[in-house]
């Protein structure tokens, strides 16, 4: 920066002046009228003498030239430099700012695949950071940021480069491809995007968004076994019975078998606090499950698709016919609205030597028998056995 002074008198004179602080004589510069122009930190010292030799006062000003200092280099790129396994969907950041207080700093952005990017992909950005969503997969990527003040200085940064990912690949192993996570507008790096306690790929397969934590399937918890909405130590105990007995409450995967499958079921589900219910199971759309859906399934059990009689709703398994292993996922629905009512076989509100006499009858039952007892089906297998009566003593001794 420079400032041009003109000098003049209140009179014809003529004026002297010095630029290094002494004082002016008639020996020093005359001032012609021409504007002085200082470029650096001065102090002016001027006199003016008039036709009759009069001499004035020394005058005296100060000047103090700032000089625009270019912006600092950019620095502290994200991702770091050299970076791979890099998402192409991206926002790229720097550190910029400049030495001289009140100087305002734009950025010029430039990226490509050469390691001396020369397409500006961005201008004039008053930010330091540029969202970019249009890379490819499993490309390096070059790229440097100029910075610009508003007085025209510029200073280049270096340039730094990194990788993306493949699409097939699978950053955070939540069993999303990389571009499926993409596509989804899920982080490929985080398992569970939204925090809700639901993998991305859980979500996707069970029909929820995976991106809003108040959304999360609609399903129920397998292993929640006593059905008040959490997956904890006391399903665990009921759990370990039932497996130790080959009890069909067990079979988690609905698979008809009981086995270390459904260990590992119980193990991804344990700890979960949020089973929503399910009303699967609903035969006459009541809203209900009790014995009058259970009428109905007898009435459809063991016909298949296309029979006179089939009931699809009541196909829970969905494989084209209604079998035991249905009235197993039946049961398990029908359990979680009637629990307090399981035992009391002749429906009084008590388990007592009445209801004893009502199990003995339909002790070797089985659904579709006359005497059995729907009630009596403690481990929901279908048929009243001894395991069947030590639960149901258990009742009965506590009430």
């Amino acid at each position: 920066e420079s400032v041009t002074v003109t000098l003049s008198s209140n009179e014809e004179a003529d004026i002297y002046y010095t630029l290094d602080g002494s004082d002016p004589t008639p020996e020093s510069e005359k001032f012609t009228g021409t504007g002085i122009e200082i470029t650096e930190d001065t102090t002016l010292k001027f006199i003016g003498i008039d036709l009759a030799g009069n001499q004035s006062e020394v005058y005296s000003e100060i000047y103090t030239i700032t000089h625009n200092r270019p912006p600092n280099e950019p620095s502290g790129p994200v991702p770091d430099n050299g970076s791979t396994d890099v998402s192409v969907h991206l926002n790229l950041s720097w550190q910029g700012s400049d030495p001289d207080p009140g100087d305002t700093v734009l950025y010029d952005l430039y990226l490509g695949t050469q390691s001396n990017p020369e397409t500006k992909i961005a201008e004039n950005l008053t930010s330091s950071s540029y969202e970019i969503t249009t890379l490819e997969y499993s490309t390096q990527y070059w790229w440097k940021v100029v910075a610009k003040d508003n007085h025209g200085a510029s200073t280049e940064g270096p340039v730094w480069s990194f990788s993306t990912f493949s699409a097939g690949g699978d950053s955070d192993g939540d069993g999303l491809t990389n571009e499926e996570e993409i596509n989804l507008g899920t982080d490929p790096f985080k398992t569970d995007t939204d925090a809700d306690g639901f993998s991305d790929r859980e979500e996707v397969e069970w029909g929820s968004d995976p991106t809003n934590p108040n959304s999360v399937p609609n399903i129920a918890c397998e292993a929640d076994l006593n059905f008040d909405g959490v997956v904890d130590g006391l399903d665990l105990a009921i759990f370990s019975s039932a497996y130790g007995e080959l009890q069909m409450r067990a079979d988690l995967n609905e698979d008809g078998m009981v086995d270390n499958t459904d260990v590992r079921i119980f193990a991804e589900d344990y700890g979960r606090d949020a089973c929503p219910e399910t009303l699967a199971g609903d035969l006459n759309d009541d809203n209900q499950i009790n014995e009058e859906d259970f009428d109905i399934f007898l009435d459809t059990l063991g016909k298949c698709d296309g029979d006179s009689g089939f009931n699809d709703g009541a196909d829970l398994d969905k494989d084209g016919c209604v079998t035991n292993l249905d009235y197993v996922l039946w049961y398990r629905t029908y359990i979680k609205s009637n629990r307090d009512g399981l035992g009391d076989l002749n429906g009084d509100g008590n388990i007592d030597d009445s209801d004893l006499y009502l199990f003995q009858e339909s002790l070797g039952s089985c659904a579709g028998d006359a005497n059995f007892k729907l009630k009596a089906d403690y481990d929901g297998d279908g048929c009243i056995t001894n395991a069947d009566y030590a639960l149901w003593y258990e009742d009965f001794n506590s009430s």
